[in-house]
């Protein structure tokens, strides 16, 4: 739902090239496969491969948990916020903590 939602945000920016990054090895592989899911789970995958054909490219990769601190930590952060929300120019001091955590481990692996 995050990724289904992220790239509504995508587009709304006019962003044409954009590369999603997850932890779940079984939702990167889903989204980088052309084979069809009969289930829940696989009607969103394929709403999300049909939001991905309006970008010029989009890219699945998966990344591991310790290099995704922070998507973690902006969800433990946005249970705090009622309204929507974005930055676009600004950097929240938590969110720069955590990227320096990312690319340290990013680093480390």
């Amino acid at each position: 739902m995050a990724i289904r939602f992220a790239l509504g945000f995508a587009r709304d920016l006019s962003l044409r090239s954009i590369v999603v990054e997850g932890d779940s090895v079984e939702v990167i592989d889903a989204l980088n496969s052309a084979a069809s899911l009969v289930n829940s789970f696989g009607l969103l995958v394929e709403d999300i491969h049909n939001a991905s054909r309006l970008f010029n490219e989009v890219t699945f990769s998966h990344v591991q948990r310790e290099v995704n601190e922070v998507a973690h930590g902006l969800v433990r952060h946005e249970r705090n916020i009622k309204d929507f929300c974005v930055w676009l120019e600004e950097v929240l001091d938590f969110v720069r903590e955590k990227f320096d955590v990312d690319l340290y481990a990013e680093d480390t692996s």
